[in-house]
This record gives structure tokens, sequence and C-alpha cells, in this order.
């Protein structure tokens, strides 16, 4: 599956590693939520890790410019 996906994106060799990379892991996430297996998967952890520490140093990237912009940076709690 994944040579097929890397001859098949047309896109420079770095982001066809990057598309598949993606592509692999939501296909894992998919299989795992399948047979009931959501909190042991990997691909799933791996892609919360990844995905909040990267939200986390934007966060902190863009503070250094303007803490004042921390709060709009923030997600709100919904009202109830």
């Amino acid at each position: 599956m994944a040579c097929q996906l890397v001859a098949a994106i047309p896109l420079p060799w770095n982001a066809k590693l990057v598309a598949v990379a993606r592509v692999l892991q939501v296909t894992g996430i998919c299989l795992c939520f399948s047979h009931d297996r959501v909190l042991e998967c990997r691909c799933l952890h791996d892609l919360v890790q990844f995905e909040s520490m990267q939200a986390i140093g934007h966060l902190l990237t863009g503070a250094i410019h303007d803490w004042r912009e921390i709060a709009e940076r923030m997600p709100q709690p919904k009202a109830s």
C-alpha cells in the first residue's frame, strides 16, 4: 500500500514521505478503532503526542512575540 501511495502522489520526495507516513498512521488508527483497541493504539498515541507538542511549540513561538495573544490562541471552553 505504501509503495502505491508513493508512486501515485505527485509531490517532491520528502513531501511524499510525510504524506505516506500520515496515511499509514491514519490507517493504523482505523484498524485499531475497528477492533476496539483505540486505547492501545500506538499510531493514535504518536499522533496526539506529535500534534500536541507542535501546538505547544506554536503557542510558545507566538508568545515570544506578543504575550497578550496567548489567551486568544487557547481554545475557549464551550458554553453549557
